[in-house]
């Protein structure tokens, strides 16, 4: 049954996504419909399952399921696949058919859910359902039809007479507010009535969801939990993530903690592959009418879940704002709650700006007065953008309702503020007679008798704390009057008139140790001073390594620049604004690069620890693969999905197809398809999943410090095609023992492993080049004091410019890796394959300059490719050029690399000088089993860590190894 399944299942994802790409976008925004995909249906199935298993005689085939945004029924054919795979007889997979009811607005998507149902039914159960069945179990919509100006309410009670004991759905993201740019002016005007019109009922008929701006679903969350469902019923919800901490929520989320047990939350990022919505997104499996004191909380798909406790929540804030703490954070906002905030405060008055820009357009002009306009782009950390362009009439001074602010300096922000930005919040000083436009909220401070004036909140708005404070409670990327109204103001200390002191003086000198200054005098206040010593260590230490990275592409950088761009979130734009700087697109990628490296590592972030998205079958052939085992482990069944595991089973195919790492040996070969479980042994040794990239980069022996730069498809590349760095390391210790030469001109240098090896033994390039521009960018971010050249070497221009830059800088080695791909024992050898010939331009380099030692690398195949004739035509062509050449077979784990990579290494020495290659082969560190690195040395402290553009290191390391690669990482952060 679950093989028809599977077949039956492409076929629905596929004319389902071809429905959704067919709805009208217009219609898609009155309804705000954002349709689930099927890996995220599944889950949340998998999940409601589980906790249903929990519970005594909980008998699925007894209970009503609704599902009131059914769309193109995924939630529903993902709880028949779970029963199909609980072995459920036919008989009670019907039975459980029959007590499934959905509704949905669209007439084409509930027309699709009744095709598909009745076709599951037909071709996978040999049921024909009832010729009354979708009469009676597809309800008309619910609350209001958004698309349709003449809808009027209904509510479950006008379809049928009973509830629901389970439900699950994803309810439509619909703000009840016109956005008049997105309609005509007609429509615009019809709608702006029909939702006005809507609002009003609402408010009479919901007690917890009609707060703030309505939005639709928060409607549905209420109505299913008070109208839809039985006692003890189950609901399972993909919302929003503004539910769990947006002040508008506030309500909702309160009846929802205090009268009913919240199981788990999961979180979603915005941009997900998992809805085509472009927002943040949670799940909520939720038990009515039950209680509960902690709730299980993942910060995204695929991490552990962690216990939030529900009073510990209640001690820091009264918004019931729903987040994971860790202890030293619950303590800060603890003490944080104990301030007043600024809505308790009435001297200080906290306002939108005091001109609407659409509404008053006719007072806006370029034309020259007293009172310029500020729009939000014009607000900085302290400072105006002065480049003002537009100004006000005289006359709506006279007209306006906030005139009396005008006469005083205020401060403002903006009220969008990017989600991912470091710094979010940031304040500026407004002189008088400047007016704001709504894009902006500011702060009037009157006289007060705690002697707070408008120079303290400035600094004090400005904080970190505040800063920190704010990303807890937010989510999304606005910043709301009543969000600031929210912030704690501390009334009492010696440390306020110093913090006004030193805000003048900063909004004068511009100094970054008066920026510390007063941060650190803010953290005093707040009874906070070891979030201040930590984060001054590190201002000194990553400015300075982020300084002396960047002077070497933009001349002119200055420290103080360096702790602007990574602690006051100034951008590199509006550094090389004030610098008079344009740079070439290359370097400016390569700059952006070292910043996010730096910030990332400030926020003790680890870097590239990203995974890859696998199918279904994927997962379910590598959740039966053991440590240290391979496709043979796949059950039969599972084989017959997959035609190339058929033929794998019948033919045989390599031990490594498949493969899950073990953690007690090294790991086999990294290749540039670590993504895929087929290709090799990149399963995880604990996860069903394969290796990040950080994880592969590990097992290539690159520092935590080292930065991919590129796509996901380019990062594959970049690291599998790496020589290990402590291969690298051997054969440049060596070298430099040996000879003492330490130059090297690095060809074919793809991201840059081996010049990071050699790096290491004290061997430096002068020149890196490569074809590949994000192998040559993520090279130059890791090696800014190298230059690097991107271009085709089989071109002369190419060659040029390398002999050109090398008749400037002399240079004692060339090393490098032409590509093996060709060569390669995994897969097809094709003859005449270009990448073949690569090494004679390699070598045609080597003999225009002529360097005193040639390291070349490539793969095991090269000696037997064509029965070896290309090996010996490279071994002739050295001796030609009167080197000494020799070859050898090096395998990476014996060297300290946690990899049993084999690599062949040819060596050539010119025969002018007294070294033979025999002499530079590096000595073998690791032979033995019991010294070899493990894959356990490299991976295991991350075993707990979920795979994101964000994830942060523990306290704690496993081995010596991991040190290794972290030293200098724990550098940077020491200070």
């Amino acid at each position: 049954m679950l093989s028809r399944f599977n077949t039956f299942l492409k076929s629905l994802l596929l004319d389902s996504k071809n429905l959704e790409n067919n709805i009208d976008y217009l219609y898609k925004r009155n309804s705000g419909s954002y349709y689930t995909g099927y890996d995220l249906a599944k889950r949340m199935v998998d999940e409601l399952f589980s906790q249903i298993k929990n519970e005594d005689n909980y008998k699925l085939e007894n209970k009503k399921i609704f599902e009131p945004c059914v769309g193109t029924g995924i939630f529903v054919f993902a709880i028949l696949q779970r029963c199909i795979e609980e072995k459920m007889t036919k008989a009670k997979i019907i039975k459980i058919i029959n007590n499934i009811y959905v509704s949905d607005i669209n007439e084409d998507a509930i027309n699709f859910y009744k095709n598909k149902l009745t076709a599951f039914c037909n071709d996978i159960l040999d049921y024909k359902l009832n010729n009354s069945y979708f009469n009676e179990h597809i309800l008309g919509y619910l609350i209001y039809n958004t698309t349709d100006i003449n809808s009027k309410y209904k509510t479950l009670s006008d379809y049928i007479d009973f509830k629901f004991d389970i439900v699950i759905t994803n309810p439509p993201y619909k703000n009840l507010k016109m956005d008049s740019k997105k309609y005509n002016q007609n429509m615009s005007k019809d709608f702006k009535d029909f939702y006005s019109m809507i609002s009003k009922d609402i408010k009479s008929r919901y007690q917890y969801s009609s707060t703030g701006i309505i939005n639709i679903y928060k409607l549905f969350i209420e109505d299913i939990i008070c109208n839809y469902t039985n006692d003890n019923a189950l609901i399972s919800l993909l919302v929003a993530s503004t539910i769990l901490s947006d002040k508008s929520c506030e309500v909702l989320r309160e009846y929802l903690i205090t009268n009913h047990k919240i199981i788990s939350i999961t979180k979603i990022e915005e941009n997900n592959p998992f809805i085509d919505a472009q927002q943040s997104l949670c799940t909520l499996l939720i038990k009515k009418n039950q209680s509960s004191d902690k709730i299980y909380f993942s910060n995204s798909i695929d991490s552990k879940p962690s216990i939030v406790n529900i009073k510990n929540l209640k001690k820091i804030q009264n918004s019931n704002a729903i987040f994971l703490l860790s202890d030293y954070e619950e303590n800060i906002l603890v003490k944080l709650s104990t301030f007043q905030k600024i809505k308790e405060l009435c001297f200080i008055k906290n306002l939108r700006g005091e001109l609407d820009v659409t509404f008053g357009k006719k007072f806006i002009s370029n034309n020259e007065t007293q009172y310029p306009l500020i729009r939000g782009r014009h607000i900085k950390e302290y400072f105006l953008d002065n480049s003002f362009d537009e100004y006000i009439d005289p006359e709506f001074i006279s007209t306006s309702s906030k005139s009396e602010y005008f006469k005083y300096e205020r401060i403002a922000c903006q009220q969008i503020s990017n989600m991912n930005k470091q710094k979010r919040v940031i304040f500026s000083l407004i002189p008088k007679n400047h007016i704001l436009g709504n894009s902006c909220n500011f702060i009037s401070v009157e006289e007060n008798i705690f002697g707070i004036d408008i120079y303290y909140m400035l600094g004090l708005l400005n904080s970190n704390v505040i800063n920190w404070y704010f990303n807890f409670f937010n989510s999304n990327n606005h910043i709301s009057n009543y969000e600031i109204d929210e912030f704690p103001i501390p009334l009492e200390g010696k440390q306020i008139k110093e913090i006004s002191k030193l805000v003048r003086e900063y909004l004068t000198n511009h100094s970054s140790d008066t920026y510390e200054k007063i941060n650190e005098l803010v953290n005093e206040l707040y009874g906070i001073e070891e979030y201040e010593s930590k984060g001054k260590a590190k201002s000194k230490k990553i400015s300075q390594e982020l300084f002396n990275d960047l002077v070497n592409i933009i001349p002119s950088i200055t420290i103080e620049l360096c702790n602007d761009i990574i602690f006051k979130s100034e951008s590199i734009d509006s550094i090389l604004l004030n610098l008079n700087l344009d740079l070439n697109k290359f370097d400016y990628e390569v700059v952006c690069g070292i910043i996010d490296k730096y910030k990332k590592i400030n926020n003790n972030e680890i870097l590239n620890h990203t995974s890859f998205k696998l199918s279904d079958l994927d997962l379910e052939m590598i959740k039966n693969v053991p440590p240290g085992g391979n496709w043979q482990y796949i059950p039969k069944e599972t084989v017959q999905k997959s035609q190339r595991l058929i033929k794998i089973a019948k033919t045989g195919g390599r031990t490594t197809l498949y493969g899950r790492i073990d953690y007690n040996k090294p790991a086999y070969t990294i290749t540039t398809y670590f993504n895929r479980p087929g290709n090799g042994t990149y399963v995880h040794p604990v996860h069903n999943r394969v290796i990040s990239v950080r994880e592969a980069a590990r097992i290539q022996s690159f520092d935590d410090t080292y930065y991919f730069y590129g796509n996901k498809t380019s990062l594959l590349k970049q690291v599998g095609n790496a020589v290990p760095v402590l291969l690298g390391k051997a054969i440049g210790d060596k070298i430099i023992k040996k000879t003492g030469f330490n130059k090297s001109l690095d060809l074919f240098c793809g991201a840059g492993g081996l010049t990071s090896g050699f790096n290491k033994a004290g061997i430096k390039a002068v020149m890196g080049s490569d074809f590949d521009m994000s192998a040559s960018i993520t090279y130059k971010i890791n090696n800014p004091e190298s230059e690097i050249l991107c271009g085709d070497i089989t071109e002369d221009e190419t060659k040029n410019k390398i002999f050109d830059y090398i008749n400037k800088h002399n240079v004692d080695i060339i090393c490098g890796g032409p590509p093996c791909q060709g060569f390669s024992l995994a897969g097809k050898r094709f003859i005449d394959d270009p990448r073949n010939q690569l090494f004679k331009d390699y070598i045609a380099v080597v003999e225009k300059i002529r360097p005193k030692i040639v390291v070349m690398e490539n793969v095991e195949g090269l000696l037997t490719f064509q029965n070896g004739e290309i090996y010996q035509q490279i071994i002739e062509l050295y001796q030609s050029m009167n080197y000494k050449v020799e070859g050898r077979l090096l395998i990476a784990s014996e060297y300290g690399v946690p990899q049993k990579r084999k690599r062949v290494i040819i060596i050539a020495t010119r025969n002018d000088i007294d070294v033979v290659p025999a002499d530079l082969f590096p000595d073998k560190t690791t032979v033995e089993a019991d010294k070899q690195i493990t894959a356990e040395n490299a991976l295991k402290d991350l075993e707990n860590v979920e795979c994101s553009t964000d994830s942060k290191y523990d306290s704690t390391y496993t081995s010596p190894f991991t040190k290794y690669l972290l030293e200098k990482y724990n550098d940077i952060k020491k200070g």
